[in-house]
């Protein structure tokens, strides 16, 4: 159903604004919001288009809305990795001061952010679960890794 829609932000002042509508991140050195933001040069703000779903979902289209989206933004991650540039999903928004700043209609929700740009030269390292906390054998609580 293709329920994506990207909004591009390069203008510096753009790129500030959409950054002042984000949450203070776990790794923003508790600035209000995400400042970072503003240094890549191209932020792609991330909608679902939620009548495209509605039609052919039904019910679900809640749920599939987003898990298509998020499919083509993990794609568009391993694109950019793969041609060296830096990229972050970000998902604290405030999405009514998005949606607003960039006159989306009301069935275009703005989930969330993919600031591109050159990557840094050291990254800090997020802590991640271990498989085994999170992968099971035919069903749950029954450990797949020994």
């Amino acid at each position: 159903m293709q329920p994506w829609e990207f909004v591009i932000i390069e203008d510096v002042v753009q790129r500030k604004n959409i950054a002042k509508n984000t949450f203070s991140g776990y790794y923003s050195s508790n600035a209000p919001f995400q400042r970072w933001l503003t240094t890549a040069p191209i932020i792609i703000v991330i909608c679902a288009n939620k009548k495209r779903t509605a039609s052919r979902y039904a019910e679900l289209s809640d749920i599939w809305v987003y898990i298509d989206v998020a499919n083509a933004v993990q794609n568009m991650i391993l694109t950019a990795t793969e041609n060296h540039l830096g990229t972050c999903w970000i998902g604290g928004i405030k999405k009514d001061q998005v949606a607003k700043s960039l006159h989306l209609p009301s069935y275009v929700e703005p989930i969330g952010l993919l600031p591109i740009g050159n990557a840094a030269e050291s990254v800090m390292s997020k802590n991640k679960m271990k498989p085994e906390w999170v992968t099971h054998k035919a069903k749950y609580n029954k450990p797949y890794f020994k």
